[in-house]
C-alpha cells in the first residue's frame, strides 16, 4: 500500500450519513460493508436480492439492520425515505448493469439507468439540502470508435448499445442538473467512470472472472466469447478507494464544482480475455481450464481503456494492485467460496486488510 493516500480519510466517514443506492448488488454490497467497518451511519437501498446478489446475502447478518428494499423507480417512495434520512453523501450504484441485459430488456435498462437517475436528482432539487451526490456511471459511456486509445474525462460521451447509451445519457443528465440547479450552490455533484470491475462476491450472468471460477470449481465447460476484447480490468478495493476519495476531496474544497473522474487499472498493462485465462492456467490452477469458444451477438466494443491521470493528479487515487494480483485475489475469494468457508468473515478479513482498518 505504499504511496496511497488511503487513510486521509480514515475518520472522515465515521458518523456520516451516507446512501448507497444499489447496496444489494456486487459493488454496492462491499461498500455498504466497507463504511459500516468505516463508522459511518450508512443505509443502502436496493432491490430484494437475488441468486445474482449472493454477496449482499452473505453480508445479510452485518447490513440487514440498515438495508431497505426500495425502487429507485418509484420517486414517491424514494423522496419518503431521502426526506426522513437526510444523507449528507449519496452513493449512486442502482442500475441495470449488463450489456447482455440490456439487448434483451433494452426498457428496462433505459427506465432504470436513466429515469431512475433523474428520479434521484429531481428528489435532490425537493429535498434542498447539503449533500455531495456522487453519480457512479460506466467506462463504456464513451463514444467507443476502436482507435485503441485512452478515453479522458473530456472525450464525447455516447454508445453503439443500450446498456453504453443508457451510461452516456445518465452522464449528461447529471450534468444538466447540476448546471440548471445545483452549480454554486450547497448541492455538490460528481461522477465516476469505471467498469469491468473484478473481486469475489460477482455472481452475475456473461462475467468473466465468477464463470471462469464456477467452471473450474464445479468441474464445467467454460463458454468464452470476444476472447480478443481488451478491458481495463481492476481490483473492486481499488476502485471503492476512488470513490471515497472522490467523496471526501469534494467534501473538503468548498468551490467543488462538477467533475467526472475515471478510474482504471495500470496504463502500462492491458489484458484481452483470452489473456486472462492463459494467466490463470498458467499462474493460479493446479490444472487448465476446460473451455471452449461461443459465437456472440452481443454488440460490444473490442478495445476499452481509460485514462485515469485526472484521478490521480487531482485524488492522489491510483490502483494499488496490479491486474495479476487483482486475479489471484478474486480467483482465492472464489475458491474459498465453493469450499464452503466463512465467506462473511474471510471478506471482513480481507477488506479490512486492504484498508488497513483495525
Amino acid at each position: 500500500m505504499k504511496g496511497t493516500n488511503k487513510l486521509i480519510y480514515k475518520n472522515f466517514f465515521k458518523n456520516k450519513k451516507i446512501l448507497i443506492t444499489g447496496s444489494t448488488g456486487f459493488k454496492g454490497s462491499w461498500l455498504h460493508l466497507l463504511l459500516n467497518q468505516l463508522g459511518a451511519k450508512v443505509y443502502g437501498i436496493g432491490l430484494k436480492p437475488n441468486k445474482d446478489q449472493r454477496l449482499s446475502l452473505i453480508f445479510k447478518s452485518k447490513l440487514i439492520k440498515t438495508t431497505k428494499f426500495i425502487n429507485i423507480l418509484n420517486k414517491k417512495k424514494f423522496y419518503s425515505f431521502l426526506n426522513d434520512f437526510k444523507p449528507e453523501i449519496i452513493f449512486h450504484l442502482a442500475a441495470q448493469s449488463l450489456v447482455s441485459t440490456s439487448q434483451k430488456s433494452p426498457l428496462e435498462t433505459l427506465n432504470t439507468n436513466i429515469i431512475g437517475t433523474a428520479n434521484i436528482l429531481e428528489s435532490l432539487r425537493m429535498l434542498n439540502r447539503p449533500v455531495f451526490f456522487l453519480n457512479i456511471t460506466s467506462d463504456k459511456c464513451y463514444q467507443n470508435n476502436e482507435l485503441k486509445r485512452s478515453f479522458v474525462e473530456s472525450d464525447p460521451l455516447g454508445g453503439k448499445d443500450i446498456y453504453s447509451s443508457s451510461k452516456a445519457c445518465s452522464e449528461i443528465i447529471t450534468k444538466s442538473y447540476n448546471d440548471i440547479f445545483f452549480s454554486n450552490s450547497h448541492i455538490k455533484i460528481s461522477t465516476a467512470r469505471a467498469g469491468n470491475i473484478i473481486g469475489g462476491g460477482d455472481f452475475s450472468s456473461d462475467r468473466l472472472l465468477p464463470d471462469i471460477a464456477y467452471s473450474y470449481y464445479k468441474n464445467k465447460n467454460l463458454k468464452l466469447r470476444s476472447p480478443i476484447s481488451v478491458r481495463p480490468w481492476q481490483y473492486v478495493f481499488d476502485v471503492l478507494n476512488g470513490y471515497l476519495l472522490l467523496a471526501y476531496k469534494a467534501n473538503m474544497n468548498k468551490k467543488f464544482d462538477f467533475e467526472a473522474f475515471n478510474f482504471s487499472s495500470n496504463k502500462e498493462k492491458t489484458f484481452s480475455v483470452q489473456q486472462i485465462v492463459d494467466y490463470l492456467e498458467k499462474n493460479v490452477f493446479d490444472m487448465p481450464l476446460d473451455y471452449s469458444y461461443k459465437k456472440s451477438n452481443i454488440i460490444e466494443s473490442t478495445f476499452l481503456k481509460l485514462n485515469s491521470a485526472k484521478s490521480n493528479k487531482l485524488l492522489g487515487w491510483k490502483p494499488q494492485y496490479a491486474i495479476e494480483k487483482s486475479l489471484s485475489e478474486t480467483i482465492q475469494w472464489y475458491k474459498n467460496f465453493y469450499e464452503k468457508k466463512d465467506m462473511l468473515n474471510y471478506s471482513l478479513l480481507s477488506l479490512r486488510g486492504f484498508f488497513k482498518i483495525k
